[in-house]
This record gives C-alpha cells, structure tokens and sequence, in this order.
C-alpha cells in the first residue's frame, strides 16, 4: 500500500532497522508487489531486483453512475447553479484539509465543498461545517454507497502533502 520504509511517521533507528531488514529479506522474494509504478521503479533501483509488479488499488466498481445524481446538492440544500468540490477518504493533515478549509472559508457561495470520511480531522470539519454555509460534512458511507455521493459533484480533490517519499510516489 505505500513505499514501507519511507513512510511519513517512520524516522530515526525505527526507519534504519526497517530498510537493513527490508534490504535482508527483499531478494528472498519470489515476487514483490507494489500499488504504483514510482514504487516499483524505486525498489528495482534501490535494491536492484526485477521481480516488483504493480498491481493497482483501486477497486472494482460495478454499475457505475454515469450520470450526475442531485443526492448532496438536495442533502445540504446547495443551489443548482453551484460548482461541489469534494474530497472523500481520511480526515487526516497530511492530505490538506486545513488548506482546502481555507479556500473555501474564502470562496463565494457558488462554491461549495464536502468533506467524507473519518479521522482525526471530523472535530474541525464539522465546526467549519456549522460556521459556514458552503462547507459540509458527510461521515463515511460503505464503499458501496460512495458512487451515489460522488456521482453528483463536479471536483474532487486529492491534495496528498509531500510529507515523505511514500506520498510523493502516491
């Protein structure tokens, strides 16, 4: 799921013991599997291996929406003629929340902005949320469900920080 021994909270004698044990084990691997060809690129070249394949996370989604459904415009009563950004997964720093609260702390009210998911960051997406009309807050929903929200919003938003090399090859 990341690049393991360059992750954001990983620092000091914790992320040297786990690239010397990375580096001891991986050419015992029969094969590596990896989420994203940066990640793979950077195994091949760090421990010069062949075997890393991706394959992707991303999953499948049968029946997918092909046309916009007003469900959050209706939801959190947005006019017709405003542009929805939305940003779905954690509520955590390291994906800028705090930066996108900002903006939209300034934008008109043809511009609206929902926050999905859970994490540490619900507490201050939520007071936002009642502070200011064109922030919004929907908790997580089963990843089935995620379509029908996200079929009726026009922008979404992945603003991961680049907070360690792992995110960087995100």
């Amino acid at each position: 799921h990341e690049l393991e021994s360059e992750r954001r909270n990983l620092g000091g004698s914790e992320k040297k013991i786990s690239k010397w044990i990375e580096s001891r084990l991986i050419g015992a691997a029969r094969s590596v599997i990896v989420v994203g060809p940066k990640i793979a690129d950077w195994y091949r070249e760090q421990y010069g291996i062949n075997n890393v394949y991706v394959v992707r996370n991303i999953p499948k989604m049968p029946n997918l929406v092909t046309e916009k459904t007003p469900f959050l415009r209706e939801k959190f009563n947005i006019p017709s003629g405003a542009l929805i950004f939305i940003y779905q997964g954690f509520l955590v720093s390291e994906r800028g929340l705090e930066i996108i609260l900002e903006a939209f702390r300034e934008a008109g009210p043809d511009r609206h902005v929902i926050f999905m998911g859970s994490g540490l960051l619900e507490d201050l997406i939520a007071d936002h949320a009642s502070r200011y009309g064109n922030i919004h807050f929907q908790p997580a929903v089963h990843p089935s469900e995620i379509i029908k929200y996200t079929a009726g919003c026009d922008v979404g938003i992945s603003l991961f920080e680049n907070t360690c090399l792992s995110h960087y090859y995100v």
